[in-house]
């Protein structure tokens, strides 16, 4: 009896055995893809953005400043990079 108890012991801890693959790449190849992912993701940041009408400045033409929504968008994209 004893045996048959430590045999369903044993299968159910091998039941709950979570494997968790992981690629073997080279670090640098990793890096450089984290590097164009972030590319992206400020590419498409920066598609997304309202664009301000611009604003004459002594004869020139000069961007208007960001918005306040702007401002505070950048700053919550700051701080989740910083993160």
């Amino acid at each position: 009896m004893s045996l048959y108890f430590s045999t369903l012991r044993y299968a159910n801890r091998a039941k709950n055995i979570k494997n968790k693959p992981k690629i073997n790449e080279d670090p640098k190849d990793a890096l450089l893809r984290e590097y164009q992912e972030e590319i992206k993701q400020l590419k498409m940041l920066l598609e997304g953005q309202n664009i301000q009408p611009m604003a004459a400045v002594g004869g020139l033409v000069a961007p208007a400043g960001p918005s306040e929504d702007q401002q505070k968008m950048w700053e919550e994209e700051k701080e989740a990079i910083r993160r």
